[in-house]
This record gives structure tokens, C-alpha cells and sequence, in this order.
């Protein structure tokens, strides 16, 4: 029996490590150049999130870093709303204007992309809407 607890207690520190992994720094960049690429991702507005059906929360934490970036987007197939935000400092809501699927690209000092979770209720933000991380 006690090894059953001490298998459940790795398994458990394995999966929070995990966790801390996931909440690292989430930038770009190309070593042989100055400049960085966009940290990209592609968003469904339509799951459910903190924010309504046609926006998303770009989180970014507890303010222990400093942020100077860039957002813009366009919907998967091209086409029209497409838009961008600029000299965003911290946590930001993008709305698209209408609901469904869009890439969203971040560009400039941006060195921590984070969503609170809760063990027993799950994602806390707009986490559930990112598709992908390019």
C-alpha cells in the first residue's frame, strides 16, 4: 500500500513540473539575427472562455515581467476583420469583432505568455481557446 502513495506522489510531482514547463517564457527568437518572430498562435473565439465569443485575454501574469508588444490578427482564410494593437504593457483583451477562428501574432518585448488553472476547475482564462502555439 505505501507504494501505491509513493507512485501516486511521483506521478503527481511529474505532472506539476509539467505544468511549471508550460508556464515558461514563450518567446521567439533567431539567435543569428536582432530580430525576433512573432510568437504565434491560432485562437477559436467560439470555446468558451473568460471573455465573450468574439474576443480573446492575451494573460500575462503577475506583472514580474515587463512587456512592451505588438498584436495583430487575421481570420484563418484570409479576409476581413483583420487588425492590430500596439505598445501593450500588460494582460490585454483583442476583440476580433466577430466570432470563429484567427491567427494572432506578438511581436516586441513579450517574455511570458500565462493562464491561471485550477486543479479541480480547470483553465481560469481564455486558455481553452488557443488551438495551436507556433
Amino acid at each position: 500500500m505505501t507504494r501505491r502513495f509513493v507512485r501516486a506522489g511521483l506521478a503527481l510531482m511529474l505532472v506539476l513540473c509539467a505544468i511549471a514547463l508550460v508556464t515558461g517564457t514563450a518567446v521567439a527568437e533567431d539567435p543569428s539575427t536582432d530580430e525576433e518572430e512573432p510568437f504565434s498562435l491560432t485562437v477559436n473565439t467560439t470555446l468558451s472562455g473568460e471573455t465573450n465569443d468574439t474576443s480573446f485575454l492575451i494573460s500575462t501574469g503577475n506583472e514580474s515581467f515587463e512587456y512592451d508588444y505588438n498584436v495583430s490578427w487575421q481570420p484563418v482564410g484570409g479576409g476581413t476583420p483583420a487588425g492590430d494593437e500596439t505598445g501593450l504593457t500588460g494582460d490585454s483583451i483583442i476583440d476580433f469583432g466577430q466570432s470563429g477562428m484567427y491567427y494572432v501574432n506578438i511581436t516586441g518585448q513579450f517574455p511570458h505568455l500565462r493562464y491561471s488553472f485550477d486543479f479541480f476547475d480547470g483553465p481560469q482564462s481564455d486558455q481553452p481557446k488557443i488551438e495551436t502555439i507556433e
